[in-house]
């Protein structure tokens, strides 16, 4: 899945997501966000998971846009299935 193809999902994930912030395109530090960037510098994509308390964690570095949304999707219907802070 590339970018544009999850922009279209984007608004009916969320809406199952309760307290957690899809975010695309920047890197947040907010409390309960999961998103997903590319990073100019490197020259790659970034996906990150920000739990309570400002804890950040990357949780994937890929130079590859569909493999860095596939994960970004898993994280988040693994969120939906378990119900984790929704």
């Amino acid at each position: 899945m590339n970018r544009k193809e999850f922009l279209k999902i984007k608004e009916e994930l969320q809406c199952k997501l309760g307290k957690w912030k899809l975010e695309i395109g920047d890197e947040i530090f907010a409390d309960f966000t999961i998103g997903c960037f590319y990073d100019t510098c490197e020259k790659k994509w970034k996906v990150y998971v920000n739990n309570e308390r400002g804890r950040h964690r990357i949780r994937l570095i890929t130079e590859n846009e569909e493999e860095a949304f596939d994960e970004l999707l898993s994280i988040v219907n693994f969120e939906v299935e378990n119900n984790r802070y929704i």
